[in-house]
């Protein structure tokens, strides 16, 4: 369960990307440097206005990501956080359309493997946050640079037929199935009792390469020798 969670969580990235928290960083670092005058300016402009906008790449947790914006506005009454979220069955990325019309985005979600090549130009490097000594599944680019910040949103699971599965099983507990071999137990017994093909799941590219595929090559001694 740790290396499915592992993929879990490297599935989804969060990645700092060019906009006003660079600028704030970059205005106050002069003033720092200065002696007297360095507290009078460095607190001056923590308290000046700032806006960031932050884009979620799934609708359906939209409304989670809107109170976590207002929770952190009420304790951070000089920050303002402009949340975009994409509308659900929307498959054009909300981070495309913001950069599209001019907007520059703070902290967008993003598909990991979008850093090295797609959005090479726009992101910053987080080296130096407090949270990357948090966790070892940080996401680099092609610099060794830290650019992203894994978090878990979705999770894996299998759902079964509860009447097919106890007709051929009596007394199954599905708590039971704890490990891979455990798994292919139960399948034996499905085959014995006459279900010649009791495994079914989506066939659509993106799914088997994006969700089913990356599983086992997330797991394999060297991912980049892998044949499927």
């Amino acid at each position: 369960m740790k290396k499915v969670l592992s993929i879990i969580l490297l599935l989804s990235l969060i990645l700092s990307l060019t906009a006003c928290a660079s600028t704030s960083t970059t205005t106050a670092a002069p003033a720092a440097t200065t002696a007297a005058p360095a507290e009078t300016t460095t607190a001056a402009a923590a308290d000046e206005p700032v806006t960031i906008i932050v884009t979620n790449g799934k609708g359906e947790i939209a409304a989670q990501f809107d109170q976590a914006a207002k929770d952190f506005m009420a304790v951070n009454p000089n920050i303002t956080v402009e949340m975009y979220s994409v509308t659900v069955g929307d498959t054009v990325s909300i981070y495309d359309k913001l950069i599209s019309a001019g907007k520059i985005v703070t902290l967008a979600m993003v598909e990991p493997y979008s850093v090295n090549d797609k959005y090479v130009d726009t992101v910053a490097p987080m080296d130096g946050a407090a949270w990357i000594n948090e966790t070892t599944a940080a996401f680099k680019n092609a610099e060794g640079q830290i650019v992203g910040f894994p978090f878990a949103i979705e999770g894996f699971g299998l759902v079964y037929n509860k009447a097919v599965v106890e007709k051929a099983v009596p007394g199954f507990d599905p708590l039971s199935i704890k490990t891979r071999d455990q798994f292919v137990e139960l399948l034996d017994k499905l085959v014995a009792a006459g279900i010649s093909k009791p495994i079914a799941y989506q066939t659509e590219a993106w799914s088997v390469s994006n969700h089913y595929s990356s599983q086992f090559i997330n797991q394999a001694a060297d991912k980049n020798a892998f044949v499927a």
